[in-house]
């Protein structure tokens, strides 16, 4: 078997920034601290470093449905709690993988959002340091759109210049599961006014 090469500087340097990161990963992503299968229920059972667990049916991915209890039971935690793998039957399924395929597609976007509310002395320094420039810059939109040129046999397309632009609409409002929110119907009208109201 051949040696591996020694560990330079930078890969010792990322190998330690990935090990500062993982206490703060292990509190706002969803790693299994312990899995297992539980036969009475027929579901598999993983326990989360957050400090809460969830269940699911094996039969919720092809690559376990049909598979004996003997190898469900051979579930184990992997890739530091990112991943639940089953050796034998050579398969890898992420945590937030089956919680997205359980909850739907909501739930990404409240991780993201717990761990963007994480604080670190790092990003109180980019705060501290973004707000003695003037604080974060506006966002610039630059809409773009297109009109026909004039005189052309088949439809050409060609900037239109920006004063005769027209601004986007605004985007509307999402729900909790990611779906625009219908707008309020308008009141209708309660009848038709006599003459001489």
């Amino acid at each position: 078997m051949a040696e591996l090469p020694p560990l330079d500087d930078a890969l010792r340097a990322r190998f330690a920034a990935a090990r500062e990161a993982a206490p703060t990963a292990d509190l706002t992503e969803p790693r299994a601290r312990e899995a297992y299968y539980d036969a009475a229920t027929g579901r598999i059972v993983v326990e989360l470093k957050l400090g809460g667990a969830f269940a699911f049916p094996p039969d919720l991915f092809p690559e376990l449905a049909g598979e004996p209890a003997e190898q469900l039971a051979a579930v184990r935690p992997c890739f530091g709690g990112e991943a639940l793998e089953w050796e034998a039957l050579d398969v890898h399924i992420g945590v937030a993988g089956v919680l997205v395929r359980m909850l739907g597609p909501a739930l990404p976007r409240a991780f993201a959002q717990k761990g963007g509310s994480a604080t670190s002395e790092r990003k109180a320094a980019a705060a501290r340091a973004n707000g003695a420039r003037g604080g974060r810059p506006r966002k610039r939109q630059e809409p773009y759109r297109y009109a026909p040129a004039a005189g052309a046999s088949m439809v050409r397309e060609t900037l239109v210049p920006p004063e005769e632009r027209t601004p986007y609409l605004p985007e509307r409002p999402l729900d909790e599961y990611g779906l625009p929110i219908p707008p309020e119907p308008k009141p209708r009208a309660r009848g038709r006014k006599k003459a001489g109201e």
